[in-house]
């Protein structure tokens, strides 16, 4: 797959600059641990302490037409102190394609591709892969709206539980405004996103809305804040011991204070909480969630401009 975006972003224009960065995060706070991981099929939904180290290295190629590719490999472990099997090692390869359209750079293509394989401490949990697309339309310096359409699928480990397996489709509508032209922002989505498994008490329909507000103070300081709500509509009775169709409304709302040291290192808190009502009660929760983080990042080659 990763020939057929070289042979894609075979040169039109002259290369204005390429990169290649590193970076690795470490954080702690409290957050959701939720059962529809595909851990198991009666695992508990719950806010637990977790710490992630999260490594990653991105190469960007830039054109002088504004054409963009990128590609990154990441690598997640998340650490459950209070359950080990909740520890999960996670890798995301990604890549993305950015084509302008027409000289005025009014519209912008993108293509995008992920794949992603998890595992616990013992077994791979699952293997996905994306594929998607978003149109953004330029209307002036303060006004951008995004179209997006996603497909993908998951190869659930049967030898935890059979029935995960899943295809999925996500469709989403983005505007963000800038009000004064510079990086204060606000962004809001709404989005669906169908899931279709082999069984369908593992199969849903989710509508949700998302909203964005990021403040940057000055240039080593930003703050931001995420409200996001959303109701997810299953297809079938949950289990025999739950025989109810399920449905849940989940909201969160989330604080966060990123700050800058130098060029290369950073660090970030944020406190919000997280609400999970629904009808099956393994899978509601409700609590603060927390957490601290740093961030080392390098500068590991770079040519052109």
């Amino acid at each position: 797959m990763l020939a057929a975006v070289f042979v894609l972003m075979l040169p039109t224009a002259e290369v204005l600059g390429q990169s290649l960065t590193a970076s690795q995060v470490f954080s702690v706070g409290q957050e959701p641990f939720t059962g529809d991981d595909g851990s198991s099929s009666s695992a508990v939904s719950d806010l637990e302490t977790r710490i992630h180290m999260t490594s990653a290295i991105a190469f960007s190629n830039r054109l002088e037409n504004g054409n963009i590719l990128s590609l990154s490999h990441e690598f997640d472990y998340a650490n459950s102190p209070e359950n080990s099997a909740h520890d999960r090692f996670t890798f995301n390869n990604r890549f993305d394609i950015r084509r302008n359209l027409g000289s005025a750079k009014k519209y912008q293509i993108k293509f995008e591709g992920q794949q992603t394989w998890q595992l616990d401490n013992e077994q791979y949990v699952f293997l996905r892969h994306r594929l998607g697309t978003r149109l953004s339309v330029r209307h002036n310096r303060m006004n951008t709206t995004y179209f997006r359409l996603r497909g993908g699928y998951r190869d659930q480990n049967d030898a935890l539980f059979e029935g995960y397996d899943q295809a999925e489709l996500t469709s989403e509508l983005t505007h963000q405004l800038r009000p004064f032209g510079d990086r204060r922002a606000v962004t809001g989505t709404f989005y669906g996103d169908f899931r279709f498994a082999d069984d369908l008490k593992y199969s849903y329909d989710e509508f949700g809305v998302r909203l964005v507000l990021r403040y940057p103070v000055n240039k080593d300081v930003v703050l931001s804040t995420r409200l996001v709500a959303f109701e997810r509509h299953y297809d079938a009775e949950f289990s025999a011991t739950y025989p109810v169709v399920r449905r849940d409304v989940r909201t969160i709302a989330k604080f966060q204070a990123d700050y800058r040291f130098n060029d290369h290192l950073g660090g970030f808190a944020f406190v919000g909480w997280d609400r999970n009502d629904s009808n099956v009660p393994i899978r509601a929760y409700d609590g603060a969630i927390f957490g601290v983080g740093m961030k080392i990042s390098a500068d590991l080659w770079k040519r052109g401009r």
